[in-house]
């Protein structure tokens, strides 16, 4: 009886769903929870999907079709002082509203844990679809670090409160 019920605690056991796990990136100076499934972008991936000149250095997938994808930049300031958190999202704010396409849902300062970001959650077209996009800026020792969960709208509404909890779990130190 003992090894029956090990048994079935066993395969229960391997039955539940991937767990969420704590990503640190630069060293552990910033780290989140990503969600269950996601795996690290290939250098190819990241290509293609942020085709741009200084793509992120961190992106993670749940799918090898990109529908959705969780990324993470960090750019240092130039030298001088850099301007308030307020000010530096109101202009990344005006970019994304000046681009072909986008609809800014909401933008402002808000609060993770102890730590005060700019959120722009906006909608992007794409050559196939358009994608939702939820992105938070904050400062931090002479870096802008900027994190962007995005999903392509038709699955946005499935995926909402888990990229969102993602998120929210950032912690820079």
């Amino acid at each position: 009886m003992r090894r029956l019920a090990l048994f079935v605690l066993l395969l229960l056991v391997a039955a539940l769903p991937a767990a969420a796990q704590r990503t640190e990136l630069y060293d552990g100076t910033v780290s989140l929870q990503l969600p269950a499934g996601f795996r690290p972008m290939t250098p190819a991936e990241i290509t293609l999907k942020y085709p741009r000149s200084q793509p992120p250095q961190f992106a993670f997938t749940s799918s090898d079709g990109l529908t959705q994808t969780i990324a993470v930049s960090r750019l240092r300031f130039p030298p001088g002082s850099p301007p308030p958190l307020g000010d530096l999202g109101n202009e990344m704010q005006r970019r994304v509203a000046l681009q072909t396409g986008a609809v800014v849902h909401r933008h402002g300062l808000v609060e993770i844990g102890s730590r005060q970001w700019y959120a722009i959650e906006f909608q992007s077209p794409a050559a196939d679809q358009p994608v939702e996009n939820i992105m938070r800026v904050t400062m931090a020792n002479d870096h802008i670090i900027i994190l962007t969960a995005n999903v392509v709208s038709r699955l946005f509404a499935e995926n909402e409160a888990m990229l969102r909890q993602s998120v929210e779990s950032v912690v820079v130190r």
